[in-house]
């Protein structure tokens, strides 16, 4: 039975790393805030594809900075809570299996 403790702790190892996955997401949080600040406030000056006018040639530039900062954070936040949701749903499948290999082990066990 063997075979079903390595599955185990490999259950485990992936929790572990779902877990640190997320713990990081929450650690460069203020990173990517910081970052979408002066990318919000240096995007308007840049020119665009295709020989395009830069933002701040087409509206204020007070406008253009908010506009930017409101698509940045909309952004991030779907799939910053995207993400999270992702890896929380599957550190729960992978606690089902492994409370269903645990049961096995324990059936096997208690059978011997």
């Amino acid at each position: 039975m063997n075979e079903n403790e390595d599955k185990v702790s490999k259950v485990n190892f992936e929790i572990e790393t779902y877990e640190k996955k997320i713990k990081k997401l929450k650690k460069n949080a203020p990173f990517a805030i910081i970052g979408g600040i002066l990318l919000s406030l240096i995007y308007p000056y840049l020119p665009r594809r295709y020989g395009r006018k830069p933002l701040i040639e087409q509206m204020e530039y007070f406008n253009a900075v908010l506009f930017m900062g409101i698509i940045y954070f909309i952004i991030y936040a779907i799939s910053y809570f995207y993400l999270i949701d992702k890896y929380k749903k599957e550190i729960e499948a992978l606690n089902r299996r492994k409370i269903s290999l645990e049961s096995k082990i324990g059936e096997y066990k208690s059978g011997v």
